[in-house]
């Protein structure tokens, strides 16, 4: 029998270390970066953004793959509508009947909240993460 001890061989292929990153589809410049916390933030209703107010914004949350701190995958990408109250901050209530309708119809997107990325949004996201 051989002796795989001090080998380097591994059973399963080594998967890299995965993150979120998040990103707002602002009206005049198209998809950018928004940092996590400032994110959740907004998305939770602790955060007025009164630039936005009375407007439907597009988010998105991608899950990448990472090599060290870079970028190397876009895995996993969803798009969200943020409907922003005249106070600057997300209507939760909208958003939660939202989700509430996602969640009963299973892997169909529910018409205003979530949206099935397009290519264009896909490419641009991945502009925004240095993969093109």
């Amino acid at each position: 029998m051989k002796d795989n001890s001090q080998s380097n061989y591994s059973p399963l292929p080594s998967e890299g270390k995965r993150a979120s990153r998040f990103f707002v589809d602002d009206l005049t410049v198209g998809w950018k970066h928004i940092g996590k916390d400032r994110w959740s933030d907004i998305r939770n209703g602790r955060e007025r953004v009164s630039k936005w107010a009375g407007k439907t914004y597009r988010t998105a949350m991608a899950i990448v793959e990472l090599n060290g701190r870079k970028v190397v995958a876009l895995n996993h990408l969803e798009i969200a509508n943020w409907k922003i109250k005249q106070n600057g901050l997300v209507d939760l209530d909208e958003q939660m009947n939202r989700s509430a309708i996602y969640a009963n119809i299973g892997d169909k997107p529910a018409d205003h909240y979530k949206t099935i990325p397009m290519e264009e949004d896909i490419e641009a996201i991945k502009r925004c993460l240095g993969l093109r």
